[in-house]
C-alpha cells in the first residue's frame, strides 16, 4: 500500500524552495559524527552488537571451527555460571548433541581464548569452579553489556558527560544484534536480540533529542542514524532526521529520507504513521 498517497493523506515529499533558506551545509558525508569506540578490555571481548564476533583471543583455533566457537563464547559471557543441561538446550535443542561433542566444542574454545598474562585461563575447566558451572574469567568483556553500563551513566544525568555516554555505547552498535550469515545459530538470542533492538533505539533517540535540544542537528543525524541502522521502521527516528535535516537546511537530505522512508512503507505495506505525517507538512509551512 502506497503509505504516502493515500487521498486523505497526501503530502508532497519534495519541499518548496525559498530564498530565506539556510545556506546548505556540506555534503551529507560530512554530517556523520565520528565517535572514537569506547575502550573495551585488553582481553578477549564478544561483540554481539552486529556480526558476532571475538576478538583478542589470546590462542588458536581451526578457521572452520569458528563459528560454533563464538555461539559458545556469546552464550558463556551472557549466562554465566550454567550447568551443562542449560546449555546443552540453549546450544543444541531438542538433544541434538551428545556429551562428546560438547566437551570437544567447549575445550576447543578454551583453547582458542588462551590464557592472561599471568597464566590463569579465560575460559577456566568446569573441574576448577566452585560449583561446576561454565563461567568465563570476568576479564572476558562484551559490547553488550558496556552498552548498558554507558547507557545507565547517559540516562542517569545530563549535560556533555552524560551525552558522551550514550554516544559511546551508540557507538558499539556495528549492526543489527547477533547478525549471522548461519540462520541454525543463535537462536537462544531471539528474544534478546529484540530486547537489545528496543535499547539502541530508545538511546538514539534519547541522544537524538538532547542534541536537538542544544542546538546540535548533525549529533541528531548520527545518533539518529545509528538507531535506524538497527530498526528502519521506526518513524520516530526519521522525524529527528527530518527535523535536523530542517535545522541545517539541508532540504536536500530531507527529501531522501522521506522518500526512503515512502519506499520502505510500501515495500512492506505500512501506512505511514501521523505524526510523520505531520511533521513533514510542518516542515514544508514553514519553509
Amino acid at each position: 500500500m502506497p503509505a504516502l498517497q493515500s487521498p486523505a493523506k497526501t503530502i508532497s515529499v519534495r519541499l518548496p524552495d525559498t530564498e530565506d533558506a539556510p545556506v546548505r551545509p556540506a555534503p551529507a558525508a560530512e554530517l556523520e559524527q565520528s565517535s572514537p569506540s569506547p575502550d573495551l578490555p585488553e582481553a578477549p571481548v564478544v561483540r554481539v552488537l552486529g556480526p558476532v564476533e571475538l576478538t583478542g583471543a589470546r590462542g588458536t583455533t581451526e578457521r572452520k571451527r569458528e563459528g560454533r566457537s563464538i555461539e559458545l563464547a556469546a552464550w558463556l559471557v551472557l549466562h554465566p555460571g550454567s550447568d551443562r543441561h542449560v546449555l546443552d538446550e540453549a546450544m543444541w535443542p531438542a538433544g541434538g548433541t551428545t556429551r562428546k561433542y560438547r566437551n570437544a566444542t567447549v575445550s576447543r574454545l578454551r583453547t582458542w581464548l588462551g590464557e592472561d598474562d599471568d597464566g590463569n585461563p579465560y575460559f577456566p575447566a568446569i573441574s576448577s569452579t566452585p560449583d561446576a558451572r561454565y563461567t568465563l574469567s570476568p576479564a572476558v568483556g562484551c559490547d553488550w553489556l558496556l552498552f548498558q553500563q554507558l547507557v545507565r551513566t547517559g540516562k542517569q544525568a545530563s549535560g556533555p558527560h552524560a551525552d558522551q555516554a550514550l554516544r559511546d555505547a551508540l557507538s558499539l552498535v556495528r549492526g543489527r544484534p547477533f547478525a549471522s550469515s548461519d540462520r541454525s545459530r543463535y537462536r537462544w538470542a531471539e528474544h534478546l536480540a529484540l530486547v537489545m533492538i528496543m535499547e539502541i533505539v530508545d538511546t538514539a533517540d534519547l541522544l537524538a533529542e538532547r542534541c536537538l535540544a542544544a542546538r546540535d542537528p548533525r549529533g541528531a543525524l548520527w545518533a539518529a542514524t545509528k538507531g535506524l541502522e538497527v530498526a528502519p521502521e521506526i518513524e520516530s527516528l526519521y522525524r529527528i532526521l527530518f527535523r535536523a535535516y530542517a535545522a541545517i537546511g539541508d532540504y536536500d537530505a530531507l527529501e531522501r529520507s522521506a522518500q526512503k522512508l515512502k519506499d520502505f512503507n510500501e515495500e512492506n505495506d505500512i501506512e505511514t504513521e501521523e505524526d510523520t505525517l505531520t511533521v513533514l507538512n510542518g516542515l514544508m509551512a514553514r519553509a
